[in-house]
């Protein structure tokens, strides 16, 4: 199998073609009964994420890392810090959180694939300016483990509890790697 892909683009400032050739390295398993024997492995993950969300008409963008231990019969707990900033507007500004997670995992019902699961996650806004309006969100997930001991993750849905169930808005994706 050639892992090559040629791509041909034009330098308009130099007016000149310039021929790339890009080498690519799969990352996946190198057989398929390799892939077949990837499964979710219990125990402590670190993990990041980015994404945009959309909030009050204003576009956001977000990031975190945390830990969360995938515990057994699909247990998972752990924590996140994020910041998230609005990208337009004279008064944005860096808003930084501290979250504790709740949560299961388990194979998607519906599975694309056999490697496909789903997770729901509650996430509780930790020390907020103001108790009374602590945030509390709700999320659903897409895992899909890559090794043994890797996760790429994607948002599949969110709302935020204590808002009345209010939808959330957003795309986020990240990844999630074993440490112990």
């Amino acid at each position: 199998m050639n892992n090559n892909i040629a791509m041909m683009h034009y330098d308009r400032d130099h007016a000149q073609r310039m021929d790339i050739l890009v080498y690519i390295q799969p990352h996946w398993p190198k057989s398929r009964r390799d892939y077949r024997e990837i499964n979710l492995q219990q125990g402590d993950y670190a993990y990041r994420f980015t994404g945009h969300s959309i909030d009050n008409g204003y576009d956001h963008y977000l990031v975190g890392v945390g830990t969360m231990k995938l515990g057994t019969g699909g247990t998972i707990g752990g924590y996140q810090r994020t910041a998230l900033t609005r990208l337009s507007g004279h008064d944005s500004a860096l808003i930084i959180g501290s979250w504790s997670i709740d949560g299961s995992f388990a194979k998607h019902e519906n599975p694309y694939g056999e490697h496909d699961y789903s997770a729901r996650m509650t996430f509780t806004e930790q020390n907020p300016d103001n108790l009374e309006r602590r945030q509390i969100l709700e999320g659903t997930f897409s895992f899909v483990p890559i090794s043994d001991k890797r996760i790429w993750v994607i948002a599949t849905g969110g709302r935020i509890l204590s808002s009345n169930g209010e939808p959330i808005n957003e795309a986020v994706s990240g990844e999630a790697e074993w440490i112990s």
